[in-house]
């Protein structure tokens, strides 16, 4: 977290003799998108496949395909959102739209669930796995 390079983890890679890198990278939240470009470079001179997860393309602030000039390095870049597929790929070959994972959860009495997990006096009651944001498949109306 707040890496302005990755030096050390490009050491370890080569060092270790990787041959491949699965990156996940959320604009904003971990580290810039001039690092991730140069850790793509680097990891591209030591001959590592690159797979890329992107949880954020573009928004009103920002436009990874834009200020991340090296995403044409990885081999594989993943997106879970269609359009940021389609968008990505009028410039780049290597993007593929696989959605999040949703976990289906068949209807169950609440009340019964709760006093089984304990939780029967609390209101509301919520869970998450990662950001509880918009465009997560998070049903709404519960």
């Amino acid at each position: 977290m707040g890496e302005n390079d990755f030096n050390d983890v490009t050491k370890k890679i080569k060092n270790e003799n990787f041959d491949s890198v699965h990156i996940q990278y959320h604009s904003g939240a971990y580290y810039s998108s001039e690092t991730l470009d140069k850790l793509l470079s680097d990891l591209q001179k030591l001959n590592i496949k690159i797979i890329l997860e992107l949880h954020a393309v573009r928004s009103d602030t920002f436009d990874l395909t834009k200020s991340c000039k090296n995403l044409s390095l990885a081999d594989k870049i993943i997106v879970h959102n269609k359009n940021d597929q389609v968008y990505m790929s009028k410039k780049l070959n290597n993007v593929v739209f696989i959605p999040l994972g949703e976990k289906l959860f068949y209807p169950r009495a609440k009340f019964k669930v709760k006093k089984d997990l304990g939780l029967s006096e609390y209101y509301p009651i919520i869970g998450t796995h990662g950001l509880f944001n918009k465009n997560k498949n998070i049903p709404t109306g519960y």
